[in-house]
């Protein structure tokens, strides 16, 4: 949350919204859980594994 500038744009916004921390931070994990099966389901198509 410190590091990254679309992340920090993403907290901004959110706590405007009235969002808390811990709202925002459960929100950031969902959208990386999201990204990494999707990352690691494409990974397996191409490899042809099952």
């Amino acid at each position: 949350m410190g590091h990254d500038p679309r992340t920090r744009d993403y907290v901004t916004r959110r706590t405007r919204e009235g969002r808390t921390k811990r709202e925002i931070m459960r929100s950031l994990k969902r959208y990386i859980s999201r990204q990494l099966f999707r990352t690691l389901n494409s990974a397996r198509q191409a490899c042809g594994c099952r």
